[in-house]
């Protein structure tokens, strides 16, 4: 690899984090279930050239809550954000499933209605961000800044199943609206 292509590497590294959740067997062998049952309505029409639920699908599922409260504190918002504080709540803007088959594929693209965007993998994966492949494993959350350019090249397997969402983060001190749920309300929904 050349100078300039590791140094972009590197550079690319910095906002990237994996967190493993794979401790969170429950929630990911639900997903796993629910979104073979509940792809289909999107199937081939985006980006995703492979099955796909509603983007909206799992926005309120309390199964997704508990991955995000234990994802939070583990992701590291100083080189994420270029903020020292974490951010006091985010907003959950959407999140939907994928199943690729093999030789199924999502097309280049970004997340630029968002700052952040997540992809729980339920089986090992990988995906190429700005030109470069990461590998990931069974559990791994993937969070990156929603503009960086990213793809998934042909599956060479069935049944590469993810959970992906979009976010924004909250500070103190920023409006909040109404949409909050929970008693905890560590984040809100955008419906």
């Amino acid at each position: 690899m050349g100078e300039t292509n590791q140094s972009l590497l590197l550079n690319i590294q910095k906002f990237i984090h994996l967190v493993n959740v794979s401790s969170l067997t429950e929630e990911i062998n639900y997903f796993k279930n629910k979104i073979k049952e509940d792809v289909g309505p999107l199937n081939y029409k985006t980006n995703v050239k492979g099955e796909m639920t509603l983007f909206k699908q799992y926005i309120k599922d309390p199964y997704l809550g508990r991955i995000i409260k234990y994802l939070l504190p583990r992701l590291d918002f100083e080189s994420l954000t270029y903020c020292l504080k974490k951010p006091e709540k985010i907003d959950l803007l959407d999140c939907w499933g994928n199943i690729l088959n093999k030789g199924d594929k999502v097309e280049k693209h970004n997340h630029l209605s968002s700052q952040f965007n997540s992809v729980l993998y339920l089986n090992e994966s990988s995906i190429v961000i700005e030109g470069h492949e990461f590998f990931t494993k069974k559990g791994d959350v993937l969070t990156m800044p929603g503009n960086l350019n990213h793809h998934v090249n042909p599956s060479n397997i069935n049944n590469r199943i993810t959970l992906v969402w979009n976010w924004n983060v909250v500070y103190p001190g920023e409006k909040w609206d109404d949409l909050s749920l929970d008693e905890d309300k560590d984040f809100r929904y955008k419906s």
